[in-house]
């Protein structure tokens, strides 16, 4: 796919299996169901953010290196709109990082247990590292949900601790540190537990694929499907 280094969307994942979700999830559904879960979610936030008319860059980076074939599979769909990137770990820190050192001139990263996050969003982002030094997503659970920026700084993200009440605040905390002008955005929901679907608003869970509430329905969370709001159809993403 040959698109000009230049505004990079990078989504950093762990592949979803047995051992790699949300422990809430796992805890709750078990291992088999919290991955397949993860998957349904994950999907629909890639397929709503990703680009479909080269709007701007987009890679994949995603760990462990070994779950190369299960990632391609899982997420066939996506060739052409982005490029896949395995590596040992892919924290945050690791996906922005190989994105600057890829040519990127700004960088909006972002998890897979947000469906807040779609294409428009990231086109704003883009937009707004023009004033911005960086823009910050909180999680209504102290996490970040995405993290854009226009310039990378050695050392900025070390020692994050990635994933946990503390991440928003850590990173904000640094980039006040580093002298770096930054806005915050509007706390949204991170799929940790499964009483989080519960709190997804009616018109995102009506922008889904049918097939994704299909298979929510199969999982067993037929009151969160049943709360859509149900839009045209031309508006799926």
């Amino acid at each position: 796919m040959n698109i000009p280094a230049r505004n990079t969307l990078v989504a950093a994942l762990n592949y979803p299996d047995t051992l790699s979700c949300k422990p809430g999830l796992s805890a709750a559904l078990g291992g088999a169901k919290a991955a397949q879960l993860s998957r349904v979610i994950g999907e629909q936030v890639l397929r709503q953010s990703l680009p479909v008319a080269n709007e701007f860059r987009a890679t994949i980076y995603y760990a462990p290196e070994e779950s190369h074939r299960q990632v391609e599979r899982w997420l066939a769909w996506a060739r052409g709109r982005t490029t896949f990137e395995s590596h040992a770990t892919a924290t945050p820190a690791d996906a922005i990082h190989w994105a600057f050192d890829h040519g990127a001139s700004k960088v909006v990263q972002i998890g897979t247990y947000c469906l807040g996050v779609d294409r428009p969003l990231v086109e704003r982002l883009f937009e707004g590292l023009e004033q911005d030094a960086a823009i910050v997503g909180p999680g209504d659970n102290g996490d970040c949900y995405l993290l854009a920026l226009r310039e990378y700084r050695p050392g900025l993200l070390d020692g994050i601790p990635w994933g946990t009440p503390d991440t928003c605040e850590a990173v904000m905390t640094r980039l006040e540190a580093a002298g770096m002008d930054f806005e915050v955005m509007e706390d949204e929901v991170i799929i940790e537990q499964p009483e989080d679907l519960a709190r997804i608003s009616p018109n995102l869970l009506g922008v889904m694929r049918p097939n994704v509430r299909e298979q929510l329905r199969i999982l067993g969370f037929e009151d969160v499907v049943a709360r859509a709001n149900m839009p045209n159809e031309d508006t799926l993403v």
